[in-house]
C-alpha cells in the first residue's frame, strides 16, 4: 500500500511539473492572452477544401457540430455528444462510415487517414483534484490507439473551446479549466510530435469568454450558422 501510494504521488508530481513547464513556454511564445498555448500551425492563404480528403475527427458534441455545419467534403467524423477522452477508447458507440457502429479502435484498424483531428476536453473538466491527471492519462491512451493504428496519419489536436461567461457549471466549464486542459493538450503535441491548433482565441472576447455571436445559449455549444467562420479558419492552417 505504501509503495503504491508513493507511485502516485510521483505521478502526480510528474504532471504538475509539466503542467508550469508548458504555462512559462506559453507566457515566453505567446501573446500573454491568459497563458493560451498557441498554434503549431502559422497562418496562410486559404487552402482548397478537398485538401481534407482523407480525414477525420473524433470528438464530442462540438465535433458533432462540425459534422454538421463545417461543410467541408471528405472528412469522416467518429464523434459522440457527451464524449470524454476518459471514455474514448472504451465507447462501443461509433458510427462508422459504412454506417455500422462499434469502437473506435475497430474503426482505425478498418480505414486508413492521412490527418486525424481530435476535439476532447471539455466534458472531462472536473472539481476533482486528480481530474487534469485522468485528463492527460486518458488522451495519452487516445494518441497511443493512433499511433498504433494510423502510424501514417498526421495528427492534431484542438485546444478547448472558450465557454460562455454563464454555463450550466461554472465550477467545471469555466475559463481557468478550459486554459488548464489546453495547457496539457500543448503539452502532448510536443512529446507525441502532433500538431496543435488554437480554437480558443478565434472564439473568445477580450475577456477570454466565449463570444455572444457564437454561444447558441448555453455557454459551451455554438449557433450552427457560426461554423462557417470556424470553416474558413482551417482552411487557413492547413498543414
Amino acid at each position: 500500500m505504501r509503495k503504491k501510494t508513493i507511485l502516485c504521488l510521483l505521478a502526480l508530481i510528474l504532471v504538475l511539473s509539466s503542467l508550469f513547464s508548458v504555462t512559462a513556454c506559453a507566457a515566453e511564445e505567446g501573446d500573454g492572452f491568459f497563458t493560451v498555448p498557441v498554434s503549431t500551425i502559422p497562418e496562410s492563404d486559404p487552402a482548397d477544401p478537398s485538401w481534407f480528403a482523407g480525414t477525420c475527427v473524433i470528438g464530442h458534441s462540438q465535433a458533432v457540430g462540425m459534422s454538421n455545419s463545417l461543410g467541408l467534403p471528405g472528412i469522416d467524423y467518429y464523434a459522440i455528444s457527451g464524449l470524454r477522452a476518459s471514455y474514448v477508447l472504451d465507447c462501443p458507440d461509433f458510427v462508422f462510415p459504412n454506417g455500422r457502429i462499434g469502437t473506435l479502435r475497430k474503426a482505425m484498424e478498418t480505414w486508413s487517414y492521412e490527418r486525424i483531428y481530435i476535439l476532447l476536453g471539455i466534458n472531462d473538466c472536473t472539481t476533482y483534484e486528480n481530474g487534469p491527471l485522468r485528463f492527460r492519462s486518458a488522451m495519452e491512451g487516445l494518441l497511443d490507439l493512433l499511433r498504433e493504428t494510423q502510424p501514417q496519419a498526421k495528427i492534431c489536436l484542438f485546444s478547448l473551446l472558450p465557454v460562455g461567461l454563464f454555463s450550466p457549471d461554472p465550477l467545471r466549464y469555466n475559463r481557468e479549466n478550459v486554459i488548464l486542459y489546453s495547457q496539457i493538450l500543448k503539452t502532448l503535441s510536443r512529446e507525441y510530435e502532433t500538431e496543435y491548433l488554437d480554437l480558443f482565441r478565434p472564439l473568445a472576447d477580450e475577456n477570454g469568454y466565449l463570444q455572444t455571436r457564437f454561444d447558441k445559449g448555453d455557454g459551451i455549444h455554438l449557433f450552427s450558422g457560426r461554423y462557417a467562420e470556424i470553416r474558413e479558419y482551417l482552411l487557413r492552417h492547413t498543414w
